[in-house]
């Protein structure tokens, strides 16, 4: 499905919804922008200094909360979406996504009508809550390291997923092994074992209003089991 555009990726998306009785389409791209970011710029003019009038951190323009919760999970750091690539890829990303929204439905962690779900995934924060930070830096360029690390993670999932998805098949390319662990990271939002908003909230010190979170977006990758308590 590479080499189709936003057009073709969409009608093929939505044909597969009439053959399943539930789907859920995992993307490895941000679904919002800060809140923050949004507030502020909305009636800038060119050369005008930022009023900022909540007194927000610098950081606060280009992370959203979920981001910040990433951070404080597994120290990883989700691209900015203000960066050029990210904010390129989101728009395209939402293109695709606005187009099959009459089957589709995100996913922010409060609560969803429709039996197709889109649900935003980070690869990165998703190997380095169940194989450690340290353990998994640099996969990108490294085949070798990415063949440990799948028959690390692959001993939580069925054996008819490392039959469907051989390692060598898997490894091959980094992208091939994103879209490897956006499917796992699927599997387990299916089985309820990631973290949403709510549950978040028992284990974090960091804000997540409902709506905030419903106008950034919520990255599905970090296990309940898994979550480091912050709270104290």
């Amino acid at each position: 499905m590479s080499n189709l555009n936003n057009k073709d990726l969409s009608d093929k998306l939505l044909s597969l919804s009439y053959n399943w009785d539930e789907i859920v389409l995992a993307i490895d791209s941000p679904m919002g922008w800060p809140k923050g970011m949004i507030q502020d710029l909305l009636n800038h003019q060119a050369g005008e200094k930022l009023l900022n009038d909540k007194k927000l951190n610098r950081q606060d323009y280009f992370r959203r909360a979920t981001d910040k919760f990433i951070i404080e999970q597994v120290k990883r750091t989700p691209f900015s979406i203000g960066a050029d690539k990210i904010a390129a890829m989101a728009f395209d990303a939402l293109v695709i996504v606005g187009s099959i929204m009459s089957e589709f439905e995100l996913d922010v962690g409060y609560g969803i009508t429709k039996k197709h779900k889109i649900i935003e995934v980070y690869p990165g924060a998703m190997i380095a809550d169940q194989l450690g930070s340290e353990n998994t830096k640099g996969y990108k360029d490294n085949k070798e390291l990415r063949k440990q690390m799948y028959d690390a993670i692959i001993k939580r999932y069925e054996v008819t997923i490392s039959k469907l998805y051989p390692r060598q098949e898997v490894v091959h390319t980094d992208d091939r092994f994103d879209a490897f662990l956006c499917l796992l990271t699927a599997i387990d939002y299916y089985n309820d074992k990631l973290h949403d908003p709510i549950t978040g909230k028992m284990v974090s010190n960091i804000e997540f209003e409902e709506e905030v979170i419903r106008k950034e977006g919520w990255i599905w990758s970090i296990l309940k089991n898994n979550a480091h308590n912050n709270k104290g």
